[in-house]
């Protein structure tokens, strides 16, 4: 099968093309293992119970598993670009509203967003690869695409803990949005 874009391999277009959706599976990955700890710190300043904090972790968690498959089913229809564009942004719109939420109940609600919104990219992440790069390039990327995942859930709790030593909890969301304009700018230009 000859790939849609093979004149287009000379150029760093597929490069920054894929960037925008390591730079997307590192964020989402990261912010799943970022919150755990600080629930502590949120607790206390949402004056929530203890007991109800995991729902912090889980609403994104269960929000994500639970719209992974329709989320594959609507990108054939609305088309695997634009999907991914649309989870991209609403990821970063939600990572705002997360660091803005005034109480518990917004920021479990901001967390299924970003659950949602996670599983929209990570839907059609893998199958935007072999329509940007070559074939011969596809076992690499996925290597690659397994190694951003696994660092950004690694460095998550590390990271989580020195921002919460200096800055307030909500800073843990905002570090999303940098990153998120880049990813979006990278997958609209290119």
């Amino acid at each position: 099968m000859i790939n849609n874009h093979t004149q287009e391999f000379g150029s760093s277009r597929p490069y920054f093309a894929t960037a925008a959706i390591l730079i997307g599976v590192g964020m989402s990955a990261l912010d799943g293992s970022i919150v755990n700890i600080a629930l502590p710190s949120i607790v206390n300043v949402l004056d929530i119970e203890v007991s109800s904090s995991i729902w912090i972790v889980n609403s994104y968690q269960i929000a994500s598993a639970a719209t992974m498959l329709i989320c594959a089913s609507l990108s054939s229809r609305v088309g695997e670009k634009l999907f991914f564009k649309l989870g991209m942004l609403l990821f970063t719109l939600s990572s705002l509203g997360c660091g803005l939420s005034s109480n518990f109940s917004i920021l479990v609600v901001m967390r299924m967003m970003q659950g949602i919104s996670y599983a929209m990219m990570i839907s059609v992440g893998l199958g935007l690869y072999r329509t940007i790069l070559p074939a011969n390039m596809l076992g690499t990327i996925l290597g690659l695409n397994a190694m951003v995942f696994a660092v950004g859930t690694a460095i998550g709790p590390a990271l989580g803990g020195f921002i919460i030593s200096y800055l307030t909890w909500p800073w843990l969301f905002y570090i999303n949005i940098p990153l998120g304009i880049l990813a979006i700018t990278l997958s609209f230009v290119f």
